[in-house]
């Protein structure tokens, strides 16, 4: 079923200098169907095929989209079980005994939450523990890189538990980001150590970044998951952002009432087109009267440019 909002305007974040309208967009929504109760927690396009990561899963899925029946079937691609172990010296108390203690146990204990990828490379965001892992495709030699910076310890991002990275993105240089999601949020760099923050609202809803992706115009598009938002840094414009509002898909489709945060936790952009993945945590949504998650596809150009 295809939707058409009539106008969404672009909303301005408070540190912003420029002022843009975003125009009436199409979007699609596509029910995720797994074997596994998936809470799918990043999203990317290799240029062929979509993959997503759950938080609570060792694998790498890959979505398979069926257009008539509106359903992505997320199959199980690749196991992440011989990942090795993470190094734990640069962490903080509280996140090294919270890995430390399920690793013991043999729970799930990396906390996915992020995937970025291309057809030579997966990276993937460990929030329990900051730190990214690599993996070569063509040998599946896996790496970990840990995100310790000097900014990062300075603005003491990254030292709560479940409030650590929640996105990774290359762009065309293969130049790797990660995003901070709240308490408070940023984006880092990690190859220059540049942090990009945002001073805070003021309306009383937190910044919480979930996502984050480089467009085909090297521009880093984010989503702002508790205000419904899916902001572009405009290259070459210093801080201005253009954010595009999603908040009325999210209102009809998929908001719940009593959610802290939103539930918007993938973002990718291909070839004009935004795609965006849901973790509604196994809680009802009123489009398909299901625990499903949703996979939304956005035709950005519009907002894209590319």
């Amino acid at each position: 079923m295809k939707y058409k909002n009539k106008v969404l305007k672009a909303a301005l974040l408070a540190t912003l200098s420029l002022t843009e309208s975003v125009h009436a967009f199409d979007y699609n929504l596509f029910t995720v169907v797994s074997d596994e109760a998936l809470e799918p927690s990043g999203l990317c396009h290799d240029g062929n095929s979509m993959y997503t990561v759950s938080d609570d899963h060792n694998n790498i899925y890959k979505l398979e989209i069926n257009s008539i029946s509106r359903k992505a079937t997320a199959l199980k691609a690749y196991e992440l079980a011989s990942a090795p172990s993470a190094p734990t010296d640069h962490l903080p108390t509280l996140y090294k005994i919270n890995y430390l203690f399920k690793d013991l146990l043999n729970l799930p204990a990396f906390d996915w939450e992020g995937i970025e990828c291309d057809d030579e490379n997966f990276w993937l965001a460990s929030e329990a523990t900051r730190s990214v892992l690599h993996i070569e495709r063509k040998t599946w030699k896996m790496t970990w890189q840990t995100i310790t910076n000097a900014h990062v310890r300075e603005k003491s991002l990254h030292n709560q538990v479940n409030a650590g990275i929640e996105g990774i993105a290359t762009n065309n240089r293969g130049e790797l980001s990660v995003a901070f999601e709240r308490e408070p949020s940023g984006i880092l760099e990690v190859d220059s150590g540049r942090l990009l923050r945002y001073r805070p609202h003021h309306s009383g809803v937190p910044d919480d970044i979930s996502a984050i992706a480089y467009g085909h115009d090297n521009c880093l598009y984010f989503v702002n998951r508790n205000r419904r938002q899916m902001c572009k840094l405009l290259s070459g414009k210093g801080a201005a952002l253009l954010c595009l509002d999603y908040s009325p898909i999210a209102k009809r489709h998929f908001d719940f009432k009593d959610k802290k945060y939103g539930i918007v936790e993938g973002l990718t952009v291909h070839h004009g087109t935004m795609w965006l993945i849901t973790d509604n945590n196994q809680q009802f949504n009123e489009w398909n009267k299901s625990a499903a998650p949703l996979l939304i596809q956005i035709n950005g150009k519009n907002f894209l440019h590319e």
